[in-house]
């Protein structure tokens, strides 16, 4: 066949074989090769618990997967991960950074290191507090550790002021701050409930 401008044309049917199927709505892509993406969100457990958890089920599982496939664990794990290392590399700096400065104040190498035996108790005490406060490790916490190095070796006008400030945080937080929420707001009308939303024993009342 020709079309208008005389020019030979070929029919689609000779090149390729035209059927209905299945396919995915939304094609995702990484390094030109597809991807399958699997959304999910944690409820009732910390992050690191639940990507371990998933981690475990992938080993199991590795021998399994097609030849070819790989699974890899992304969205805000990576982000934990590299805040993780990040903020542990912090710790350590600060470790080195808490001697040398020792070091200038006393004006010795072999010193300061009396002074560094505090830090194995200091992070003792931070892991027991996390620990019965049923508080995860997170990224405030390694804050606080990193903080925590500081004060409790060099510098102890520090930890008085960090340590009051707490304290009268602390309470000011669980009894001040609500006494002061409600009132602000205690003019403001409550929120009206749909009737969906009452039992059957709200709605005869």
């Amino acid at each position: 066949p020709f079309n208008a401008t005389g020019a030979p044309t070929t029919a689609l049917c000779g090149i390729a074989d035209i059927v209905r199927t299945h396919s995915y709505a939304v094609v995702s892509q990484y390094d030109i090769a597809p991807m399958v993406q699997i959304y999910a969100t944690t409820e009732g457990r910390d992050l690191g618990a639940v990507s371990g958890d998933i981690r475990d089920i992938v080993a199991r599982n590795d021998r399994d997967k097609p030849k070819g496939t790989t699974v890899a664990l992304v969205g805000q794990t990576a982000t934990m991960n590299s805040a993780y290392t990040g903020l542990l590399l912090g710790l350590l700096g600060a470790i080195v950074l808490v001697y040398f400065v020792i070091v200038i104040n006393f004006q010795s190498w072999s010193d300061p290191f009396i002074v560094i035996t505090a830090l194995p108790a200091a992070l003792a005490g931070i892991v027991w507090m996390l620990f019965a406060t049923h508080t995860t490790l997170s990224v405030p916490a390694l804050t606080g550790a990193i903080m925590c190095m500081g004060v409790a070796t060099a510098n102890a006008p520090l930890g008085r002021a960090v340590i009051g400030g707490l304290i009268f945080a602390t309470v000011s937080t669980l009894f001040f701050v609500p006494v002061v929420f409600s009132i602000m707001h205690r003019h403001d009308s409550p929120m009206p409930v749909p009737l969906a939303n009452l039992g059957e024993a709200d709605v005869t009342a």
